[in-house]
């Protein structure tokens, strides 16, 4: 995996329009809203701006938001990013969608998914708690010439993290941040996280199981060499473990995200890395509905924080 990016819902800045939730994106860009109006935001025709068929950015939003829906004909479809934006900037009735690096000049709309209407900010992205990330990959043979085999050992190191940071993408680098708290959170989650910080590192889950996918694989090394930092002398991380309502029994739930949370201390355990809780709380505070099979890839997940020794 070489980064993640987001898929950024756009508007002009005349229109008052904050967050959005993802079922209204389907809606508007399948035809079925085509005023303003019917989103409470006044009298005004919709516009669709959309990526070209070649496009990848098109290929995820299809996959992502349509479904088995179709564009709507009237889309005006745009090769390149800056063009679209700059069409959705001059629109008063404008919409369309980028990835994070296309947004310039626009404003873009905070996205619901059966949780909290989240920014795609480079934290909630990098966490994949935002509705439209997405992970970036290198494809390459099974058996590889030494300079393939040498860039992907490239793109997987901080120097080339920076590099993916400064083009507009989000690097895998792990960062601390402070998020607001989501709705549905537990009197023991916050319990858990109060004097923390959260790292903008999520492990996610195969169905029903503890075993980390891989992406989270990876992420216990980054994780471990994170804490190795002078910076974070001193600091202890707690672990909490989600579980999704709809790949368990609710009885069994708490015990899959402890598992899941066990799963994640044992690894870093394993490079001596301290940790200091580690708690399940069960299918609270979804970030996704659960009656959706990408809901349910993210709620299966554990956060990291960190805070100070006790």
């Amino acid at each position: 995996m070489l980064a993640l990016d987001g898929l950024a819902i756009i508007v002009p800045e005349s229109n008052s329009l904050r967050t959005i939730s993802l079922a209204d994106v389907q809606r508007l860009f399948s035809g079925q809203i085509i005023n303003w109006g019917q989103l409470g935001q006044g009298q005004q025709v919709v516009r669709l701006f959309a990526r070209d068929e070649r496009s990848g950015t098109w290929d995820s939003f299809r996959q992502v938001v349509l479904v088995d829906l179709a564009l709507d004909s009237g889309a005006e479809r745009f090769e390149s990013t800056a063009e679209l934006a700059a069409a959705v900037a001059a629109d008063r009735g404008g919409i369309g969608f980028v990835g994070l690096t296309g947004i310039n000049g626009v404003r873009a709309l905070a996205v619901s998914h059966g949780g909290d209407a989240l920014p795609p900010s480079a934290q909630e992205v990098a966490v994949e708690d935002y509705p439209l990330s997405r992970r970036l990959y290198l494809y390459a043979p099974e058996k590889m010439t030494p300079l393939a085999s040498s860039l992907l050992d490239f793109v997987r190191s901080d120097e080339a993290q920076v590099i993916i940071e400064r083009v507009g993408f989000v690097s895998q680098r792990i960062r601390a941040y402070q998020p607001a708290m989501r709705a549905g959170s537990s009197d023991v989650y916050r319990n858990l996280v109060d004097g923390a910080v959260r790292l903008s590192v999520n492990f996610r889950f195969n169905p029903a199981s503890a075993a980390l996918d891989n992406k989270s694989q990876q992420d216990i090394e980054r994780l471990q060499a994170f804490m190795r930092q002078p910076e974070q002398r001193g600091k202890r991380l707690i672990l909490i473990g989600f579980a999704d309502g709809a790949e368990v029994m609710p009885v069994q739930a708490e015990q899959l995200s402890s598992e899941r949370a066990d799963q994640v201390a044992a690894a870093l355990l394993a490079y001596q890395i301290p940790v200091e809780r580690v708690r399940g709380v069960g299918d609270t505070a979804p970030v996704a509905p659960r009656s959706s099979a990408l809901g349910q890839v993210r709620n299966r997940r554990v956060e990291v924080w960190m805070r100070d020794a006790n």
